[in-house]
């Protein structure tokens, strides 16, 4: 049988392949083409490659003549001994003598400096040229590596293709659907299997195509067909569960079917990803970040993983209030956690969203984020501290319950679209669920805090991501996992333990892969590959939240300041900036909403102001005067007593000037 092997080849005319690839992330194959694109123009020609390098060789020669690297780190010994004495000199103390010597020193070098710095100027244009040349032979270096690394991946996905190849045909030859057995004329025995006709290898994927029609010589001549299968093996013999399920164990790589747009040809399809299921291995943070949804910042994402098609998936809290995270030591559950802990750092000011961490492994796993400025009080560490701090969170929950209550607002978003002054989301993690449990009247009593947290904690912003290694009833009771928006579950030893989080199987079935995670949503579930945070990108997601502002330890808004918050002066900037002065009680209680204030109490408000006849506001005096059915506001001129000095500072930006100390000779020079 003659087999051809290609490489991202084309189909063949009438038999066009679809790849699937999500819409959102076709950017990755743009930055993908371009790069090929930049490696293609880097290449040089052969001619152009030998003047180059003729070229260096003259430049080398020259620059060595000329002593150019002796003078660079001549040039550098100079900077640093200016720069360490006129730091001594502006720190330490010394006598007239020993400064007198500093300065003469520093002097001298400079004198120095400056003689060098000219010798270089005078070859300056040598050095740029090779630099040029350098950079030039650099990259078309890379080249060549690309095109040598691209060529041996290619051998090995042939052998590999090979390999698999054999594996189907030995499937085939034992599945009693696949193939068909018999005798010939002379009494020996053959087994016919389905024929591969073509093999494709693609970077993600081979493919298969299955030989199921051909032509003889006398039917070609007629123009007619028959079924290239073997006797008794129908199409759906080749495409039913079974068959893929035979087929992936015996190639340990997950088996699909594909059909070309047309819907003839059929194809076994392969993953060549670096994991049996088709979805990669290993997954950065710093790449994953890139594709963060900014449509929905205002319900907090935070990045699931990456999934099939190299599809991107980020959860929101608004969407999904509560995350439950359960997997051994070493699954990537820590991984999941502080990924998503970095997201929201790096992403929302502490104004918008606020944390609070409990780490029961004795503060190893969440000691790093010490410092975030999005912390609420100090990570807690021992399990006796962990009940006062879930008894400070519901005491944040019940009294938002009040304020929203008072201000008719359904949830965080709804509170913050109508009051003055926004609350941020609290967010709590635990990581180590199971250490609570044994601890008598305390486990009760944590557990009761749970409970009441998860069930009403939606609404007012108040989230809890929990995390534990054991998935057992007791540390996980029914109320827990019901509450929980998405239960994140990594490789389980059992269909049992993956039941008790997801309440199926899958956790049990997944590749024993760090970071690979199976996410259940209601009824939906789906497999991703978490991202993976360094220990670098976690200080530097702490570094970015020290340049938020800070914010102040500020008591939680009370119902009766919430209600209270609508004055008169509120009433006359609504009616001089939007209603051209009117004091119309419908037209203000149409701008405002009615969840702001009622209508009862507009009214009171209003008649307080009408029975001033005069107000001043922002420096200006208005009369009140009946137009109709409204009042009119009417200016009647400035303040007399305005003094123009005052409110100039008041207005004014106040700046501190800063003296600029002089270059020393030294500095200039050098």
């Amino acid at each position: 049988m003659k087999r051809e092997i290609t490489i991202d080849d084309l189909p063949k005319p009438g038999e066009p392949l679809l790849e699937h690839i999500a819409e959102e992330n076709q950017a990755v194959l743009d930055e993908e083409i371009k790069e090929r694109a930049a490696r293609i123009q880097a290449k040089l020609p052969r001619r152009e490659l030998r003047q180059l390098q003729k070229r260096y060789a003259q430049l080398h020669r020259a620059l060595n003549r000329h002593k150019y690297n002796d003078l660079i780190t001549r040039r550098w010994e100079l900077y640093q001994l200016c720069t360490r004495l006129t730091h001594e000199l502006k720190t330490c103390k010394f006598s007239k003598k020993q400064i007198s010597a500093m300065r003469l020193e520093i002097r001298q070098a400079a004198q120095e400096g400056k003689k060098i710095i000219a010798r270089l100027q005078a070859i300056k244009h040598l050095s740029d040229e090779f630099a040029m040349i350098v950079d030039r032979l650099k990259a078309h270096n890379d080249v060549i590596e690309w095109e040598r690394k691209e060529v041996e991946d290619f051998r090995n996905f042939q052998k590999e293709a090979t390999v698999w190849l054999e594996q189907i045909k030995s499937v085939c030859r034992q599945s009693a659907r696949l193939h068909h057995r018999g005798k010939d004329s002379k009494g020996n025995e053959f087994t016919h299997i389905p024929e591969i006709e073509r093999v494709i290898i693609k970077d993600d994927k081979v493919l298969y195509q299955i030989r199921t029609s051909a032509q003889g010589l006398i039917e070609r001549f007629f123009g007619r067909w028959h079924s290239a299968l073997p006797y008794d093996v129908d199409i759906p013999d080749l495409v039913c569960d079974d068959t893929l399920l035979n087929l992936s164990a015996g190639c340990k790589r997950t088996v699909t079917v594909e059909r070309s747009q047309n819907g003839v040809n059929l194809f076994w399809c392969i993953s060549r990803m670096d994991s049996p299921d088709g979805i990669p291995r290993k997954v950065l943070y710093s790449k994953v970040i890139d594709w963060y949804p900014i449509e929905d910042h205002f319900k907090t994402p935070w990045a699931a993983g990456v999934t099939t098609d190299r599809k991107v998936e980020w959860m929101t809290f608004e969407d999904h209030p509560h995350v439950l995270i359960a997997g051994a030591s070493g699954g990537g559950k820590s991984t999941q956690l502080n990924g998503m802990i970095a997201t929201i750092a790096s992403m929302n000011n502490p104004a918008q969203v606020r944390m609070m961490m409990i780490d029961l492994k004795g503060g190893i796993e969440l000691s790093h984020w010490r410092g975030l400025k999005h912390l609420m009080g100090n990570i807690v560490k021992l399990p006796s501290g962990v009940l006062e701090s879930l008894r400070s969170l519901r005491e944040i929950m019940e009294n938002r319950l009040e304020i929203f209550e008072a201000i008719r607002a359904k949830n965080l978003l709804a509170y913050n679209a109508k009051a003055a002054e926004k609350i941020p989301r609290i967010i709590l993690f635990i990581d180590e669920l199971a250490t609570l449990i044994g601890l008598g009247e305390l486990t009760t009593d944590i557990h009761t805090e749970l409970r009441v947290l998860t069930s009403q904690g939606r609404a007012v912003g108040i989230h809890l991501v929990l995390a534990t290694q054991h998935p057992s009833v007791d540390v996980l009771p029914g109320w827990i996992k019901t509450n929980m928006g998405i239960r994140i579950a990594s490789k389980m030893p059992t269909q049992i333990a993956s039941q008790i989080i997801l309440d199926t199987g899958t956790a049990a079935l997944i590749p024993s892969i760090a970071g690979r995670m199976v996410f259940s949503i209601g009824r939906d579930e789906f497999i991703a590959q978490s991202p993976f945070i360094s220990d670098q990108e976690i200080a530097q997601a702490v570094r970015l939240s020290q340049a938020f502002p800070d914010i102040e330890a500020a008591p939680e808004p009370t119902a009766v300041e919430v209600k209270e918050k609508f004055t008169a002066a509120d009433a006359i900037e609504i009616a001089l900036t939007k209603l051209e002065g009117s004091l119309s009680r419908e037209k203000i209680l149409k701008e405002v909403g009615s969840g702001i204030i009622s209508d009862n109490k507009l009214r009171g408000i209003l008649d307080e102001i009408i029975q001033r006849k005069e107000i001043e506001h922002n420096s200006i005096r208005y009369t009140i005067k009946r137009n109709r059915r409204a009042y009119i506001l009417t200016a009647i001129g400035q303040l007399d007593n305005l003094n123009e000095d005052e409110d100039t500072d008041k207005f004014s930006p106040i700046a501190t000037p800063i003296e600029e100390e002089s270059p020393d000779e030294l500095e200039e020079a050098v």
